[in-house]
């Protein structure tokens, strides 16, 4: 039996959200995670915190509250949730409000054009009042230190604890493995227009 998807994660991690609660007495309950834990109706109505959580780091999940029988994640924890229409741009899941789900291949002019679930060569403009909100997968940026290339190729050095990567141009040399340095950039600035990351391995690397 596979494990939860919200075991050993934090109430962070799935902000934002939709959850759907299953209680022991058979009764249901859809909303939206809060990184404090609790369902949220509105932004400012909260309902019901469905999970324990550990006394030392509050928000991290360590089990369900005792009149909880279940808790699925409507949303998958890779994707980032728009509320806007006006934000929602190419790449991006168009999620109707029956359900539906559109992949985005244009964003142009305010005008949005996905495919249809029931036939992939179909084009369809994808109408405003349809809009329930929108999915985005969430960059996959470096998280240890090393080299990691990005989705150009290019190769980047990230340090432990830094909050910018150098990019290194040119190719290895034999032996000496000479980098010239080409720019820097911050992470939090254009690397997630660079994403997906991937570690870089050397030759000879495992």
């Amino acid at each position: 039996m596979s494990e939860p998807s919200w075991k050993g994660k934090t109430c962070k991690e799935l902000e934002g959200l939709r959850v759907k609660v299953t209680f022991v007495s058979g009764a249901t309950l859809d909303g939206i995670l809060h990184a404090d834990g609790h369902i949220y109706y509105s932004s400012n109505y909260a309902a019901f915190r469905p999970f324990k959580l550990k006394s030392r780091d509050y928000r991290l999940i360590v089990g369900l509250a005792d009149v909880v029988k279940s808790v699925e994640l409507l949303d998958d924890p890779e994707y980032e949730r728009i509320d806007s229409f006006e934000d929602v741009r190419k790449g991006d899941i168009f999620v109707s409000k029956t359900g539906n789900k559109y992949p985005v291949f244009d964003a142009t002019f305010g005008m949005l054009k996905g495919q249809t679930p029931e036939r992939n060569d179909f084009c369809s403009c994808l109408n405003p009042y349809w809009f329930a909100y929108a999915l985005r997968r969430k960059p996959q940026l470096p998280d240890k230190p090393g080299l990691w290339e990005d989705k150009n190729g290019d190769v980047w050095v990230y340090a432990d604890n830094s909050f910018s990567m150098r990019c290194i141009g040119g190719h290895f040399t034999t032996g000496a493995r000479e980098w010239t340095i080409r720019g820097t950039v911050r992470m939090v600035d254009h690397s997630q227009d660079l994403a997906p990351f991937r570690p870089y391995k050397l030759e000879g690397d495992e």
